[in-house]
């Protein structure tokens, strides 16, 4: 993977909205309704098709960014559109695509005409609005906001074009290792499954699975495991 190709579940960026941290939450397709909007109806025979669904929401569906459905990026939506039960979420995109194989760019030049990060209405994407727009990206330790260190990152990756400054913070630098705050960790008591009043390793570990996961499907291995505790008891 070059350092500009990103896994849809990494970073999902053509997908993202302008909602900041819930974008995630905000950006889904509701097949359902859109089977009943007639701008979709382009050969006029009064019912909308999956063809019709799917070239009606290009960008939705255009995972790489190049501005037509390629026979991967047709697979995947139309393998979500016949067994979703109306609404696609960003996580069955994820699916969907991560099992397809399917990477996206991070492409700035488009992220400019993306008019849905335009949050303050002035008819042009800045670099604060892509890199708030694209939170995932750029939110390298996970928190959910992009500090003071991960903006410079960001901004340094928006003129340079180059995201190895993000990638090597992202994988912890030149040790391969994950990035995350043990000590503060240690303080967040959401991770406190087991209500004992202490958050534990394996609840570090646990609650911040998709900075360990490096393979990123989904669960720890015991490899990710056991660099996910040589870090932890390396940052107690």
């Amino acid at each position: 993977m070059t350092l500009l190709k990103k896994t849809l579940i990494a970073t999902t960026a053509t997908m993202i909205a302008s909602t900041g941290a819930v974008w995630a939450e905000a950006h889904q397709l509701d097949a359902n309704a859109a089977r009943l909007d007639a701008t979709l109806d382009t050969d006029g025979d009064g019912e909308v098709s999956n063809d019709e669904i799917i070239e009606g929401n290009m960008a939705f569906f255009d995972t790489d960014g190049n501005g037509a459905i390629d026979a991967d990026e047709r697979g995947v939506a139309e393998e979500m559109l016949m067994t979703s039960n109306g609404t696609i979420t960003v996580d069955m995109m994820q699916e969907a695509s991560g099992s397809a194989g399917l990477m996206v760019d991070f492409d700035v030049n488009a992220a400019r005409l993306d008019t849905t990060l335009d949050t303050n209405g002035d008819g042009e994407v800045s670099d604060d609005e892509i890199i708030e727009g694209n939170m995932a990206l750029f939110d390298t330790d996970n928190n959910g906001m992009v500090d003071a260190d991960e903006r410079g990152r960001a901004e340094e990756a928006l003129r340079t074009g180059s995201f190895a400054e993000v990638d090597a913070v992202r994988t912890g630098g030149s040790d391969g290792l994950p990035m995350i705050d043990v000590r503060a960790a240690r303080l967040d008591m959401t991770l406190d499954t087991n209500g004992d009043g202490e958050v534990s390793d394996s609840e570090i570990i646990e609650g911040n699975v998709a900075v360990f996961d490096m393979n990123g499907d989904g669960v720890l291995d015991a490899e990710e495991r056991g660099i996910a505790e040589q870090k932890v008891r390396s940052n107690s």
